[in-house]
């Protein structure tokens, strides 16, 4: 199994024979093999303790949903298949310009010193405020990342979010394979692993394609850019009110006595 360790226990016969030429083989006796191995070019004993079984296997990120938190938050909740860490940046729609952000078709992980290089573009930077990430400990649990900016395409610089403008979400995920080995009491064999496995481009734009493009929220009230009433009316029985809102909505009106105390609330 990947990512697990094995205690190794070997054992030998030799091929002696006696005076007559049949096999009269030696055993080693369990008490050697039983015992821990210490230095391999001189055991003192057959037991190797703690060989990790290599993980060699990139994480898999699994899409929950997403949801917009305020005008200028978004949240997205994945999965991992595998202990590890979890970054996401937001990026222009595909209907933006692209001329200072990254959009998902134009991340790329081919040239480190082009714009919107994949790993450190969406790992964000502390700098710019566009560390957005969660640390997923346990395999197939929900969690939330919140993002309320979004990195430059040079990976110089980031702006907030703006109210009701629309984005799209990309993730990367490494593994704890290399925290996790060398954390761990190991063989006197071990060799610490490079680094983590980590998901590729082609699955991080799967989970682009699975959340799809969401927009931030509408938080502020409406205001007239119009408000005028006829005074004095043109008929005894009607008020007419003419008045324009600055976004779609719909208005009311109340008509009180001036002198009757009442208030508008």
């Amino acid at each position: 199994v990947e990512g697990s360790q094995y205690d190794i226990y070997c054992w030998a016969q030799d091929a002696a024979v006696d005076s007559n030429g049949y096999s009269r083989r030696n055993y080693m006796a369990h008490s050697y093999v039983a015992a821990d191995v210490s230095t391999a070019l001189s055991p003192v004993g057959g037991r190797t303790a703690n060989v990790w079984i290599v993980d060699s296997t990139s994480p898999t990120m699994v899409y929950v949903m997403r949801q917009a938190i305020s005008s200028n938050t978004l949240r997205v909740t994945l999965q991992l298949n595998e202990p590890g860490t979890i970054w996401c940046n937001p990026v222009e729609a595909p209907s933006g310009s692209g001329a200072v952000n990254c959009k998902a078709s134009t991340v790329q992980d081919t040239n480190p010193s082009a714009g919107c290089y994949f790993e450190p573009f969406v790992k964000g930077s502390t700098s710019d405020s566009t560390v957005f990430l969660v640390e997923a400990h346990e395999a197939y649990q929900n969690y939330d990342i919140e993002m309320n900016r979004i990195y430059e395409a040079d990976l110089i610089g980031s702006a907030s979010l703006q109210s009701e403008t629309s984005y799209e979400i990309i993730c990367f995920a490494e593994d704890d394979w290399k925290i996790q080995a060398s954390a761990a009491t190991s063989s006197l064999n071990f060799v610490a692993p490079s680094g983590p496995n980590k998901v590729t481009l082609a699955a991080a734009r799967s989970i682009v394609s699975a959340v799809g493009t969401i927009s931030t929220l509408d938080e502020a009230p409406p205001s007239f850019t119009k408000l005028q009433i006829q005074d004095p009316t043109a008929a005894n029985s009607a008020i007419k009110v003419t008045f324009s809102l600055n976004e779609p909505g719909t208005a009311y009106c109340r008509a009180m006595l001036s002198d009757s105390g009442e208030s508008a609330a």
